[in-house]
């Protein structure tokens, strides 16, 4: 389960674009799993791209885990 959250995790960095936007290498999972917890890489993933308040955030990911 930890590890998908990480694939997650480049899946949205390469939507929202960027600087960095993350590569499919090992390396790059090495990374992220020294930066984040799952649970970080977790609230990452749900948050959607641009503007929001932490109120619109919950409302919307209510129920996930």
């Amino acid at each position: 389960m930890a590890k998908e959250v990480y694939h997650k995790l480049l899946e949205v960095m390469q939507k929202r674009g960027g600087g960095f936007a993350g590569m499919d290498i090992p390396e790059f999972y090495e990374m992220a799993e020294a930066l984040f917890t799952p649970e970080e890489a977790g609230i990452n993933n749900a948050m959607p791209r641009g503007p929001f308040t932490a109120q619109s955030l919950a409302v919307a990911n209510r129920g996930r885990t």
